[in-house]
C-alpha cells in the first residue's frame, strides 16, 4: 500500500500551488490533472486561483494567436487556415470550461468537493 511521506505531501502541495506560466497553457493536460487533485488538498479560494492565472494565460494566447492569424492568414492554404481556427476554437474553449468551472467552484457550499 502507498502512503505519502511529510516531504512527499508538501512537495505535492507545492506543486498543486505552482503558478500557472504561459507555457502551461500550451500543455492544458498538465494543468488538468493538477486540477483534478487540488479538491483534496486546497481550499477553494486556491483553486479558483489556479483557474483565474489558468484563464489569463489562455486569454494571453488567444489574443497572440488572433493576431499572428490576422497577420499571416492570407499565405496559409486552405487546410492550414482551417487547421488553425480548429486550434483557436479549442483554446477559446478551454477558457470557457475554465471560466464555468470557477463559477461552479465559487457557488459550492460543501468544501473539499468529495
Amino acid at each position: 500500500m502507498f502512503k505519502i511521506n511529510k516531504q512527499g505531501r508538501i512537495a505535492f502541495i507545492s506543486w498543486l500551488k505552482r503558478r500557472v506560466i504561459p507555457n502551461d497553457a500550451l500543455r492544458p493536460e498538465l494543468l488538468l490533472l493538477r486540477f483534478a487533485l487540488m479538491g483534496q488538498a486546497l481550499t477553494q479560494d486556491e483553486v479558483k486561483t489556479f483557474l483565474g492565472e489558468f484563464g489569463n494565460e489562455l486569454e494571453a494566447h488567444i489574443t497572440s494567436l488572433k493576431i499572428f492569424y490576422a497577420k499571416n492568414s492570407d499565405s496559409f492554404s486552405l487546410t492550414g487556415r482551417l487547421s488553425f481556427e480548429y486550434g483557436l476554437k479549442e483554446y477559446r474553449t478551454r477558457l470557457l470550461w475554465t471560466q464555468e468551472v470557477k463559477q461552479t467552484i465559487s457557488r459550492s457550499k460543501k468544501w473539499p468537493l468529495y
